[in-house]
């Protein structure tokens, strides 16, 4: 390969389009092309796209003879191998290239300014219809723009107010977590033979269309319990999951037929009816959105539930003082099985771990977390 990449930083692969023996692959660098199933590769100098931008996203398609690719950019020093749609913040620029020209033409035409899209994918087949997925910066919900001629416009496909066209699970409008929870796509993808059939994933969720945007369907909980597009989310549902839940779980504890369940993010999640369907530990009082521990009084029956601001104590990331001292935390306390949680005590820093005293059953210790 006869290029160097920029700085210490290596070469981030932004997508690949395959054409034979032709091999089109999007970097951080520019565009390689290899004509010879990959035994060489070489970078091709094309203008369009300022010097302080690189290519985060890359996609490309094929009809009647003719390639075309698009590409999303972000600022030159903020694109890295591993980077995640997370850095949508540093977004720059969308721009099209039908091969054989000369430059990079920007293509954002219906694209306002508080959309950062990260992500740009096509069929493989279909070089008219393309989509970018990232976020509105302005309303931190995830968004989805189609274009159907080629680049030339954009519109919104991914409509979250009111889930227009969105059927949910417990992730929505007016929900238990509203739209600002998943906040932005971190992956897209369409379908290589179809461009009507996408997915998008984001901080918790996956959401799948089979008819190009025109509507969307949740696809991390049982179908038979989503709620209808067009109308809010109902708080406080029951639902059955599909296998995709997000988060860690710290605990479970199972009070007669009720299961409570201890999760990072989600505050926590409570099953009455054995662990068949679950509702949301917010919408029964838990109150931040990590629960790291659960027990139960040995002759009332209460719960008492070690709560926190901060989460994933202690994997790497949360080790610091930092970011630590800045949390606080809860006992809180449920007389009726978990349905309903109250605040026992409010003890100013993260809640990690309770227990009972064995000689004495009204003697209770927390265990909280501060340098």
């Amino acid at each position: 390969v006869d290029f160097t990449p920029q700085g210490d930083d290596g070469l981030h692969i932004a997508g690949v389009f395959w054409d034979g023996s032709d091999i089109y692959v999007g970097t951080s660098a520019g565009l390689l092309v290899s004509t010879d199933n990959g035994a060489s590769f070489n970078l091709y100098r094309i203008g369009g796209i300022p010097d302080t931008e690189a290519i985060a996203s890359f996609t490309g398609a094929k009809a009647n003879g003719s390639h075309r690719f698009f590409a999303v950019t972000l600022g030159k020093t903020d694109v890295w191998p591993g980077i995640t749609g997370a850095e949508m913040t540093e977004y720059r620029g969308t721009y099209r290239l039908n091969w054989g020209e000369a430059d990079w033409t920007p293509v954002v035409n219906g694209l306002p300014g508080s959309a950062h899209p990260f992500f740009v994918a096509m069929a493989a087949d279909n070089t008219e219809v393309a989509y970018l997925a990232g976020s509105d910066i302005e309303n931190y919900v995830p968004v989805v723009y189609k274009t159907i001629n080629g680049g030339d416009t954009w519109n919104s496909v991914f409509q979250t107010t009111t889930n227009q066209n969105i059927a949910t699970g417990w992730c929505g409008y007016d929900g238990d977590v509203g739209w600002w929870w998943p906040e932005f796509a971190l992956g897209f993808a369409v379908c290589s033979i179809d461009a009507d059939r996408a997915v998008i994933t984001d901080l918790g969720f996956v959401h799948v269309t089979q008819d190009g945007g025109a509507t969307w369907q949740q696809a991390y909980v049982d179908p038979n319990y989503e709620n209808p597009a067009g109308s809010s989310t109902p708080k406080g549902n029951v639902y059955k999951g599909a296998g995709v839940e997000d988060t860690t779980a710290w605990w479970i504890h199972w009070a007669g037929e009720n299961i409570i369940a201890a999760f990072t993010d989600i505050n926590g999640i409570l099953s009455t009816d054995s662990g068949n369907t679950w509702s949301s530990g917010i919408s029964h009082g838990l109150p931040h959105h990590s629960t790291y521990h659960i027990i139960e009084h040995p002759s009332t029956g209460d719960l008492f539930a070690a709560t926190a601001t901060v989460h994933d104590l202690y994997q790497s990331m949360f080790l610091t003082d930092y970011r630590i001292d800045i949390g606080v935390g809860n006992v809180m306390r449920s007389c009726d099985q978990g349905l309903n949680w109250s605040t026992f005590e409010e003890l100013g820093h993260p809640v990690v771990w309770l227990s009972m005293d064995p000689n004495d059953s009204n003697t209770l210790y927390a265990s909280v977390v501060h340098s």
